[in-house]
């Protein structure tokens, strides 16, 4: 096998149902500089057996198994660190990355070795009650380029990196950075994308040659797992702004905005249930609020100390407008 130019990153835990489709779906490039880089987490499943056995079959897959759980961030943090290509693209173990795309994306990084960070288009495939549906995302038809964290989300209107196979960064970039900092926040790599420097040659790839799994018993179906998740990518904002170069004020504004209806139903979900949460996240996310977006802050404030009766009505209130929206679009359907 030759020096890898791309090493794609997948942190596994108990994902037998779809990893073995993965590594199929990947290994059929003919690229001989590619590899796959799978960090099992200790899984409980049949998981290690199934990427061992194959890694036997093709040296482009390298796998390794953590002596005990580490948790998502610092396992797919180590498969970033076991890569050895000059670019690394991260990808989740129940997502699609098609082999076109693969071969697109490698031709486009030997044309022009300037570029340090490609985002990739996605679809969303969500698996309901009723069956399994695909829904295409926005989609830049012809690739777009710039420099800098700040021109990047004044081009997507704020939208970030946080969906992992969309993600591509030459591994130098991702190294000059901390990942230790972004710990517990769910978006690790969020945090690096926001340090790199104004210099960054950014490359948003025409086409869709991604799929993103929403399953039924993912986080999103999850009160406690929605709102950690919610609150870490606000705790992963104000950590950010600290160390980012180049991003206007006014910017962390606009991301907080951006997220500002998720967060509000996290916390409304939180006030309901009365589970508990890591303070730490609360803590940064009501820094990162009073520093830039006063009003969210006070909407913040007020639903973390009203009568848990008032998120119990909110939420039933939120719950009959979902059950409405989904009832009209079945019946135009």
């Amino acid at each position: 096998m030759s020096q890898p130019r791309l090493s794609i990153c997948i942190p596994s835990y108990n994902g037998e149902q779809s990893i073995r489709s993965l590594i199929d779906h990947l290994l059929a490039s003919k690229r001989e500089d590619l590899e796959v880089v799978i960090s099992d987490d200790n899984s409980s499943d049949d998981t290690w057996q199934i990427v061992s056995r194959r890694a036997v079959e093709d040296p482009r897959l390298r796998v390794e198994r953590n002596a005990q759980n580490v948790g998502m961030d610092r396992n797919f943090a180590r498969t970033v660190q076991l890569a050895k290509g000059d670019y690394v693209w991260l990808c989740g173990q129940d997502d699609m990355i098609e082999p076109e795309g693969i071969e697109r994306v490698m031709a486009a990084l030997d044309s022009d070795p300037g570029i340090d960070f490609v985002f990739m288009n996605h679809a969303k495939r969500e698996l309901t009650a009723e069956g399994e549906t695909l829904t295409p995302g926005p989609a830049t038809e012809e690739g777009v380029e710039g420099f800098g964290v700040e021109s990047f989300l004044q081009h997507t209107g704020n939208l970030l990196p946080t969906f992992l196979p969309t993600y591509l960064i030459k591994r130098s970039r991702w190294n000059a950075v901390s990942i230790e900092n972004y710990l517990g926040t769910c978006y690790c790599q969020v945090g690096v994308f926001l340090e790199q420097p104004e210099a960054l040659h950014w490359y948003h790839f025409p086409g869709t040659h991604v799929t993103g799994l929403q399953p039924l018993d993912g986080w999103q179906s999850n009160a406690a797992a929605y709102t950690r998740i919610a609150l870490g990518h606000f705790a992963m904002l104000w950590r950010a702004r600290a160390r980012a170069i180049g991003v206007a004020d006014a910017r962390w504004a606009g991301l907080c905005l951006k997220q500002g209806r998720r967060l509000i139903y996290a916390l409304i979900l939180w006030r309901h249930k009365g589970f508990s949460l890591d303070t730490g996240l609360v803590e940064d996310t009501q820094a990162l609020l009073k520093a830039v977006s006063p009003t969210l802050a006070r909407l913040f404030s007020a639903l973390v100390h009203s009568p848990r009766f008032v998120s119990s009505a909110l939420y039933t209130l939120v719950g009959l407008k979902r059950r409405l929206r989904t009832f009209m679009t079945r019946s135009a359907s």
